[in-house]
């Protein structure tokens, strides 16, 4: 179940249409070098981390960075914040996927039209003027509220709330439907991808390097950047499921979480491809003039395009659309999930389902403004600086902290008991140098090249200011939290996560668990001797 969760938080909509884009944008398998790179010395390094602190130290991100080091308490906290804001407008992209299911069924598609070679325009004028309704540009404020997104948004927000409003028990039984559903349905597109016409020509352009692309830093950052996009590192979330399993070994678990989402991103890159190949062939045009919309205009014009064209056209729509939802509610419950075992954990006011409503509420609140005439650009303008500025700073912030200030050789051996000590060492060389200067890169990359292109796709400068401060307020967060540690209260001891007997709820949600034994508390591990037993007794 744990595997399932961790699978599903790190498994997204990034991975059907982020990574396609930037191998589309950056030279096919030329982008895959500098993916691959990243996932080898951020990805897997980092994820294994954020797996040993909520494991071993079995509490959220603000209880394991203050155990790391009293003062870094901010920086959980800060990445329990961002991962509820990622899930604002996720829950809003989920709500236009719901839009798209329900009108699948409709024959024929409303974007249907009599003149293949129109096929895009017309899918490129639902999307836009029908669903979002989008105004010109962000100048234009965001207008009146598309009552259509707002319903399909709230309808989102329920089933994140039913998927969470028992903890770890509720979220145990919704992914073991929810994960391998996506896979299936995934498969079977694959099928129908690759055999299309003229799908080879998009699959030897998604395989094929293109080193001509090499022509900036542009595919470096890009690279480093999707690897934080599609694991879900520095946002807590991966702290807060580890720390519902037991005291085990992690490095396994990082391992098989990180592979099968990066083959799920080269699967997702066969299907795209495979389309795009298609799309190329209908238009009568090469492979790299076919999207012009960018990521978003990838799942919701081409892909609604080439639906259309293909025979058993609602068919195919309808798995495509349920595909998304499966992909997205995973990731949407675990933003969420992450930032209420945060706050339980800290402060313990009320029962979890209370604080999970609660939670559902205000980001459902807080997401209406992205069900706006303008909430596309603002969706936008705030994606682009919560994931290129937050989440890097965030993560490089957690690396520093744990290498330099925490016991970073006590949290390796777990890495040493997995692949002895030359995994060991190198992970330590990951996260005391790599991860941290990689970040600071990125960010100064980022910086500049704003700087340089008059911000985020040239949006006002009001815009642009507003972005900034989204950046800072996280930064604070961090400072604030070195400078007052007492803002945190202190947690008493045996308060925190019992990982064995959270996943016995879990495998009894399936089968019936075998009874505690009897006069020993659950805190103590299995295999003590004797003497051992009999001091944490006295001790308790």
């Amino acid at each position: 179940v744990f595997i399932f969760a961790s699978v599903g938080a790190a498994i997204g909509l990034g991975n059907l249409w982020r990574f396609p884009y930037m191998c589309y944008k950056y030279g096919g398998g030329a982008f895959l070098i500098p993916y691959i790179a990243a996932l080898i010395v951020i990805g897997i390094p980092v994820m294994a981390l954020e797996f040993i602190l909520g494991s071993k130290l079995q509490s959220g991100a603000v209880r394991a960075m203050l155990t790391v080091h009293p003062r870094a308490g901010g920086i959980g906290l800060a990445a329990s914040i961002l991962s509820v804001s990622f899930a604002t407008y996720y829950a809003v992209i989920l709500g236009w996927s719901t839009i798209y299911f329900v009108a699948s069924f409709v024959h024929p598609l409303p974007w249907y039209t009599e003149n293949d070679s129109q096929v895009m325009v017309k899918a490129e004028d639902y999307y836009y003027n029908d669903v979002l309704d989008r105004n010109g540009s962000m100048s234009d404020g965001l207008g009146d509220p598309r009552y259509l997104i707002v319903l399909s948004m709230m309808f989102i927000w329920v089933l994140v709330f039913l998927s969470i409003h028992k903890g770890v028990k509720s979220v145990g039984l919704v992914v073991m439907i929810t994960m391998p559903l996506p896979f299936l349905l995934l498969v079977i597109l694959f099928f129908r991808a690759v055999t299309l016409s003229n799908a080879g020509e998009g699959i030897e352009f998604f395989l094929k390097p293109d080193f001509t692309k090499y022509n900036n830093a542009d595919f470096l950052v890009n690279g480093a950047t999707q690897i934080f996009f599609s694991t879900g590192i520095g946002q807590g979330i991966l702290i807060a499921f580890a720390s519902f399993n037991p005291k085990t070994n992690q490095v396994r678990n990082a391992f098989t979480t990180a592979l099968i989402n990066s083959a799920t991103s080269i699967l997702c890159g066969f299907v795209v491809f495979g389309v795009l190949g298609y799309m190329a062939g209908k238009m009568g045009v090469d492979v790299d003039q076919v999207l012009t919309h960018g990521s978003f205009g990838l799942a919701f014009i081409v892909f609604p395009a080439a639906l259309e064209l293909m025979p058993a056209s609602n068919f195919f729509a309808v798995l495509f659309f349920l595909m998304l939802l499966n992909l997205g509610i995973d990731s949407c419950f675990a933003f969420v999930e992450s930032f209420c075992t945060v706050v339980h954990d800290q402060w313990p006011l009320g029962s979890l389902k209370t604080l999970s409503a609660m939670c559902s509420t205000v980001c459902m609140l807080l997401g209406l403004m992205y069900c706006t005439q303008g909430g596309y650009y603002l969706m936008d303008l705030v994606d682009h600086y919560l994931s290129n500025y937050c989440m890097v700073f965030l993560t490089g912030a957690e690396c520093v902290v744990v290498a330099w200030l925490g016991d970073i050789q006590g949290y390796a051996q777990d890495i040493r008991d997995f692949g002895g000590d030359r995994m060991a060492r190198f992970w330590v060389v990951c996260i005391k140098w790599i991860t941290p200067l990689t970040c600071v890169s990125i960010l100064m990359y980022t910086i500049c090249k704003d700087f340089a292109d008059d911000g985020c796709e040239g949006y006002p400068a009001g815009a642009q200011v507003f972005g900034w401060l989204m950046f800072l307020g996280f930064v604070s967060v961090v400072v604030l939290g070195a400078l007052f540690p007492q803002a945190f209260p202190a947690v008493p001891e045996g308060e925190d996560h019992d990982g064995q007997q959270l996943q016995a709820e879990l495998d009894g949600a399936f089968e019936a668990p075998l009874p505690p034994s009897p006069g020993l508390p659950p805190k103590i591990d299995e295999g003590l001797d004797e003497v051992a037993v009999k001091q944490e007794l006295e001790s308790s």
